[in-house]
Formats: structure tokens, C-alpha cells, sequence
């Protein structure tokens, strides 16, 4: 099942007591905060992740603000408490469809969608849309599709490249944008801008792509990088692999030379000092054929602590 219907399931349990303030780590990054207020509830998740409100990424988990997931938001890679290096700050907050680029959560699961008439928020959205695309391109219409968890906005024009751009940078920074106009709305939806079905499109042949390059690993027994992506994209290659068999997925880079590594199961990576000669025409003691290996065993991290199929941020994503 594609991404966009394995978007994040929120959690339907209410806190019996609205007073009573927990904070709760998921994962290495992000925090749960349930409190007695929206004040109170980033309060408390700022000073979970030591950190403030306006260096926080948030998502909504209740509409009354007394619920949420929160992580540090910084453009430049900080080091974590554990001495971690961090991602790149690559989506932003509240429900975006990949808001929080976590591949390997294992929180994540599939539900299905239920279609249902336009709400009041999901009109605002198109009208926010319909108006800045106009800018672009005058002719060009915006078309409302929304569900019990999802508002989805196709763009439809003649220049739909204007609106894509290359790998879909264009489409990323108008979501982007959008999710920052909307965010006073607290959205309890995730909001997904598309072109011409690119997103769709694009899944597949992620898909195809993946099941290949897993393929290749498999028959070589060894890791196979994929080239630089964004988070959505990333991840889209870790959901495709999950349920292959004979390999997982981890991410390795930072920034924008983040990339998904595909490994197979049992693979072991060698020492630092492994397979070292005496050549005097190579200080180092690696010969030219295994210099590529070298290479890419000493950046591979090992897969990531978790499930049997455990997968990270992917692309280079």
C-alpha cells in the first residue's frame, strides 16, 4: 500500500486526566506531551528537548492544544544529548503527510481513509492555494479532495511544471509555505499539495526503483546506496522495503546528501584494519579494486536499532 495510504494513525486515546502533565519520549528525537493546557503542554516539551518554542517543530495531536509531538528544529546539524547527529530540518510542523520523516517508527500504521464531504478548513486551504498559484499562473484551478484524515489539494494547469520543478523541489516549497500559512488553524488533518498526480507517480517508480536496487544488493551481498533525496521520497523507499525479504533499510548522510542505504540481512561490516597489505604504492594498504568497498563500508552504520525490518529517514534522502 502507497504512502498516502499509510499516513501516520493518531492516537485515539484521551487522557482521563487533562491535569495531569506527561512527557514522553518515541524515539531518539521526538517527544509526546500531554498537559493541562497548549501553554503548559509546549512548556513542557521545550524543556524536555532543552530547548524553546521557536526552535521546535509541533505537531497537534488534540484539537483543544493540550496534546503533541514535538522535536528540536534547527537548520544547522546540532549534536543530541547522546552525541547523535541530527537531520536537517526538512519538513515543518503540524500534519504534514511526512511531517516528522520517520521511516522507522514503529508507531506507524496503516488505516483506511474515509472520503468525506469538504469541511470549512479544507475550503480555506484551496482558497490560500487558489490564490497564490495565481501569481504563477493565472489560468491555473485548484481542485479540493478530502478525507477523514487528509486534505488534498491538486493543482491543475497547462504549465504544470511551473508547480513541480525539478524532483519536486516547487511542490515541497509550496507545501511548505501552505503548512506556515495554515498553521494558526492547527490543522488535524495532513495537508498534501500535488501537480498532475506527480506525487503518485513519483511513489511508483520510487517503488519500482528500490525493489531493484534491493534486488542488486541481494545478488551481491553487499549495500546499495540510493542517490540523495528528500524526506518524503526517503521514506517512500523504506515503506517499499519493509516487507522485503532479505534486506532493510537505513539512512546515512546529513542535510541534503542524506540517502537511503539498502543492506542485506547478515551483512557484517569489516574492521577498520581489515584486509590491510603491504604496498608500497599505497600508503594506506588498500589496493585500488577494494578502495570503492572500503568506501562504502566505512560509511555504512550498521542497520538501525528496532524492528527486523528497521528503516531510518531515507534518500539522501
Amino acid at each position: 500500500m502507497g504512502v498516502f495510504n499509510n499516513l501516520f494513525k493518531k492516537d485515539k486515546k484521551e487522557d482521563k486526566n487533562n491535569n495531569q502533565t506527561k512527557a514522553n519520549f518515541i524515539d531518539d528525537e521526538w517527544v509526546e506531551v500531554t498537559a493541562g493546557s497548549r501553554e503548559e503542554a509546549i512548556d513542557r516539551a521545550a524543556n524536555a528537548l532543552n530547548s524553546t518554542e521557536s526552535h521546535l517543530e509541533i505537531q497537534w495531536l488534540s484539537k483543544d492544544g493540550k496534546k503533541l509531538r514535538a522535536r528540536k528544529s534547527t537548520e544547522t546539524v546540532e549534536k543530541s544529548s547522546k552525541g547523535n547527529v541530527t537531520e536537517e530540518k526538512e519538513t515543518v510542523e503540524l500534519q504534514s503527510y511526512d511531517a516528522s520523516d520517520r521511516e522507522e517508527s514503529s508507531y506507524q500504521e496503516e488505516y483506511e481513509e474515509e472520503v468525506e464531504e469538504e469541511t470549512d478548513l479544507g475550503r480555506k486551504a484551496k482558497d490560500l492555494l487558489s490564490e497564490m498559484i495565481k501569481c504563477i499562473d493565472e489560468p491555473s484551478s485548484v481542485e479540493l479532495y478530502e478525507t477523514n484524515k487528509t486534505i488534498r489539494l491538486e493543482i491543475e494547469s497547462q504549465e504544470s511544471g511551473l508547480f513541480i520543478g525539478k524532483h519536486g523541489q516547487t511542490l515541497e516549497a509550496i507545501q511548505h509555505l501552505m503548512m506556515k500559512m495554515m498553521m494558526k488553524d492547527e490543522l488535524g488533518k495532513f495537508l498534501v499539495i500535488d501537480a498532475e498526480d506527480y506525487r503518485i507517480r513519483r511513489e511508483e517508480s520510487l517503488e519500482t526503483k528500490a525493489r531493484k536496487l534491493a534486488k542488486k544488493a541481494r545478488k551481491e551481498k553487499r549495500p546499495i546506496g540510493v542517490e540523495p533525496m528528500n524526506a518524503i521520497d526517503r521514506r517512500i523507499v523504506h515503506v517499499a522495503l519493509k516487507g522485503e525479504p532479505g534486506v532493510e533499510t537505513k539512512s546515512i548522510g546529513e542535510g541534503a546528501n542524506r540517502r537511503v542505504l539498502i543492506v542485506p540481512k547478515g551483512y557484517q561490516q569489516r574492521g577498520r584494519n581489515s584486509g590491510r597489505r603491504n604496498n608500497n604504492n599505497n600508503r594506506y594498504g588498500r589496493s585500488q579494486q577494494n578502495e570503492g568497498n572500503y568506501r562504502r563500508e566505512k560509511e555504512y552504520e550498521g542497520p538501525s536499532r528496532g524492528s527486523d525490518d528497521s528503516y531510518d529517514d531515507v534518500d539522501g534522502y
